[in-house]
C-alpha cells in the first residue's frame, strides 16, 4: 500500500472517530458508557431498574421537602467561603441534612433517587471538613435536577448529574470529582 492511501485511511478513521465522539456528547454518553457506581465504600450506591419510587403516603411530603431544600440550596450556593463555618453551623444545614436522610430512608423507597442522595451526604461530607464550595455547587445542582423532573420544570437549567435523571457522562464526572476529594 502506498502511503498516501494509508493516510486516506487513517483520516477517514479519524473524521468517523469524531463524528461517533460529537454524536455520544449530544447523546450525554450513553452510546459508549455506562452510568458509573462509585467507588467509596462509604458511598452506597446500586443499580435499580427505575428512577423514583416514592414511600407509600409520602409523595406529597417528598416533593414539598425537595421545593424547600432547593430554594435553600440555591440562596446559599454562591456564598464566600469565609461563610462556610456560619453555613454548616445553621439550623438550615442541619434541616437540609436531616432531610437528605429522611428521603434515603424514609421517602424514596426505591430508585435511582437513592444513589443522588448517598452522594448529596459525600457532598456534604466535603463541604463540611474542606470548605468545598463546588462540593456544594454540585449538591445544588442535584436537588435543582431532581426539584425540576418531580416538582417544577419551569424556567430552571438542568446540569444532568443526578443517577435519576442525570447523563452518564455527568454522572461519570461527579463520581470521579467526589472519588478524588472523598
Amino acid at each position: 500500500m502506498k502511503l498516501k492511501t494509508i493516510i486516506k485511511y487513517i483520516f477517514f478513521i479519524f473524521i468517523i472517530a469524531v463524528i461517533l465522539h460529537f454524536l455520544d456528547f449530544k447523546e450525554g454518553g450513553r452510546w459508549f458508557s455506562s452510568t458509573q457506581i462509585t467507588n467509596i465504600p462509604d458511598i452506597k450506591h446500586e443499580e435499580y431498574e427505575v428512577d423514583v419510587v416514592f414511600t407509600k403516603g409520602e409523595r406529597e411530603n417528598v416533593l414539598e421537602q425537595l421545593k424547600l431544600q432547593h430554594h435553600y440550596l440555591q440562596k446559599n450556593v454562591a456564598i464566600h467561603p469565609e461563610q462556610y463555618r456560619d453555613l454548616i453551623t445553621s439550623d438550615g444545614w442541619k434541616e437540609l441534612k436531616s432531610t437528605i436522610h429522611w428521603l434515603k430512608t424514609f421517602g424514596f423507597e426505591s430508585g435511582r433517587v437513592l444513589n443522588d442522595m448517598e452522594t448529596a451526604e459525600a457532598l456534604i461530607h466535603l463541604v463540611e471538613r474542606d470548605g468545598d464550595s463546588l462540593s456544594l455547587t454540585y449538591l445544588s445542582r442535584i436537588f435543582n435536577d431532581i426539584h425540576f423532573y418531580l416538582v417544577d420544570s419551569n424556567n430552571q437549567e438542568v446540569w444532568g448529574i443526578t443517577h435519576a435523571y442525570g447523563s452518564n457522562r455527568e454522572i461519570r464526572r461527579l463520581n470521579k470529582y467526589i472519588e478524588k476529594n472523598y
